[in-house]
């Protein structure tokens, strides 16, 4: 949810946001690794809600204001599915999708309703599976008690205009000198690597949704449509 954009730009102008917070490997180029323990590595530990933190004894967030940036559940799963089945393969993170059938939606409803009809046996598995990838936004939001977590929240809207807006009136607001580059869509990241096959004709979108998805993501996401004010319609 347009986090490795926000983190990149912040780091362009020396600032640590996200994953650049953490000491651990493997890390993003551009992230200063910062003082401290190694964290154990592979495991994305930004993706982690705060109200989880202090964790291993050090809290990266502490004394400081916090912002998220939240989306629309639907949009937000067909993201997922393209983002996970097109990562690159590596020894820790071999591949959860059978590549050549991202572009069906039968493949990406049978995908998705596997993933969010999973069941963690505990807690932990819950936000570990795929690095925090499915939580809800809520629980970022809002922890336990109705404890308020961020001072400021986010909305990535479908054409990203609103989100650049608000995103610059937070970081004037703050005098940080921080400006969010165009963002590309899906399609246009994927033909910029050199994958023609999901042009912006071809990439499915939440019109391919089944109503067995939907349901799934209406129940699995019922607070982000309820407490969050996204259209569960």
């Amino acid at each position: 949810t347009a986090g490795t954009a926000v983190e990149q730009v912040a780091a362009e102008n020396g600032i640590a946001w996200g994953s650049c917070l953490f000491k651990h490997s493997p890390k993003r180029k551009i992230c200063p690794h910062p003082e401290g323990e190694e964290w154990p590595k592979n495991v994305g530990w930004w993706h982690i809600p705060s109200q989880f933190f202090p964790l291993l004894n050090s809290n990266p967030y502490s004394g400081a204001e916090l912002f998220g940036i939240v989306r629309d559940p639907f949009d937000r799963l067909v993201s997922e599915f393209y983002y996970l089945c097109t990562l690159k393969v590596k020894e820790w993170r071999p591949s959860q999708c059978d590549r050549n059938r991202i572009k069906f939606p039968a493949y990406m409803n049978e995908w998705l309703s596997h993933k969010l009809q999973y069941k963690q046996g505990n807690l932990a598995l819950k936000y570990l599976m795929d690095n925090s990838h499915f939580t809800t936004h809520y629980e970022y939001v809002v922890g336990p008690h109705d404890v308020r977590m961020l001072d400021y929240v986010l909305v990535l809207d479908k054409n990203r205009s609103v989100f650049q807006r608000d995103f610059a009136r937070l970081m004037k607001a703050f005098h940080l000198p921080i400006e969010l580059r165009t963002m590309q869509s899906i399609s246009s990241h994927h033909e910029q690597h050199g994958d023609k096959s999901n042009s912006s004709n071809t990439l499915l979108s939440t019109q391919h949704l089944t109503n067995q998805s939907t349901f799934w993501i209406r129940r699995k996401y019922v607070d982000d449509f309820e407490k969050l004010g996204f259209a569960s319609g």
